[in-house]
């Protein structure tokens, strides 16, 4: 796993473990993420078919990055709960708001 990617998903832990227990610290050097959870989850994708193409040095990249997806999908649902499938024509389906 790419170091900046690694740097980015314990950095995106902590801040989901501030959040988690309601803290209000504020620490220097985390605001690069501030509105990027969907580009963190893009880079995670890209992470996701780079594993597969190529195995991992270290195995535990497979859970690190199962366990930042995850996170991901988390930070990502309240954007994405508005979406859902709504019928088209028959037998099709179509994904708007």
């Amino acid at each position: 796993m790419r170091p900046l990617l690694s740097t980015w998903i314990a950095d995106a832990d902590v801040r989901q473990s501030l959040a988690q227990y309601g803290l209000q610290a504020q620490i220097p050097g985390l605001d690069y993420q501030d509105g990027r959870a969907f580009d963190l989850y893009l880079s995670l994708v890209g992470e996701l078919f780079d594993l597969l193409r190529d195995e991992p040095e270290d195995a535990r990249d497979w859970a690190t990055l199962g366990n930042a997806l995850a996170q991901a999908a988390r930070a990502l649902d309240p954007y994405l709960s508005g979406w859902r499938e709504t019928p088209r024509s028959p037998g099709s389906t179509r994904v708007g708001r």
